[in-house]
């Protein structure tokens, strides 16, 4: 390693050292690192996880920040490790944490419910708060947030349809009054495109378009030339936690308009 190099990585490890004695003592964290924070809750767990987790890490890659919530029969069933493998993400609170995790929804700019019930859907309708997926979603809806999730699950149970009319007719009530309350319900594009779509709408109003992200998760350093290497392919760099960045990168990042986010 060059005499160079190492001045570089000394002097980014000072920098990065002021930045949590910064957050420590109050001060605001820098725009690079700050992103828009979604909260996934997770509740049940019948039919197979993959393909959710696949989109999560998707989202990720658009920039976004992910806080998964599991309930404690998805803790107890799954396990906590479960979702830190399939995603990475930057947090899991446990239903334990419930105080915690009601401070941290203020900063949350969204909700998933991959795994909605048929019980949330009635206890919102009547306005009962007296379970984490109802706490949550009602928090979210009554501050105003967008909340996503998947109605086509709500429809059965245990994986089947209902032969019942009438129990059938309290369901499909159910599930209009959420989106009546202004739950969008996802279609087969997806988790991932309905976000980009609702951001894109956003930014009509000026907010920012999140583009795709090339990860460097696992690189140890990010020098000059990791950020040279995606100037025109895209306008930022997902960096592991753990990973260093040379001020040099920094400096390059900054000129060519490229932001480095900490996954």
């Amino acid at each position: 390693m060059s005499r160079h190099l190492v001045k570089e990585i000394l002097t980014d490890i000072t920098n990065r050292i002021t930045v949590e004695e910064g957050k420590k003592n109050g001060q605001g964290i820098p725009a690079v690192l700050r992103k828009k924070k979604v909260c996934v809750l997770f509740t049940g767990y019948g039919e197979p996880l993959d393909q959710i987790l696949l989109e999560l890490k998707k989202i990720k890659r658009y920039g976004y920040q992910l806080m998964i919530v599991l309930s404690k029969e998805v803790e107890r069933n799954m396990g906590i490790d479960f979702f830190r493998k399939g995603v990475y993400p930057q947090q899991i609170i446990t239903e334990g944490d419930q105080e915690y995790l009601m401070t941290l929804m203020e900063e949350m700019d969204m909700l998933l419910m991959p795994t909605p019930s048929q019980n949330v859907a009635a206890k919102l309708k009547q306005g009962i708060q007296d379970s984490l997926e109802s706490v949550l979603l009602w928090k979210a809806l009554w501050d105003g947030k967008p909340v996503w999730t998947d109605g086509q699950r709500m429809r059965l149970l245990h994986g089947k349809q209902s032969m019942n009319p009438i129990l059938t007719k309290i369901v499909e009530e159910n599930i209009l009054f959420l989106k009546e309350s202004g739950i969008q319900f996802i279609g087969e594009q997806g988790y991932m495109k309905e976000i980009i779509a609702f951001s894109s709408g956003e930014a009509q109003s000026g907010a920012e378009v999140l583009n795709p992200i090339p990860e460097f998760e696992g690189k140890q350093v990010i020098t000059e030339k990791d950020v040279l290497n995606v100037v025109g392919k895209a306008d930022r760099i997902a960096i592991s936690k753990e990973s260093i960045i040379t001020p040099l990168a920094k400096d390059t990042a900054k000129a060519k308009k490229i932001k480095l986010i900490r996954t």
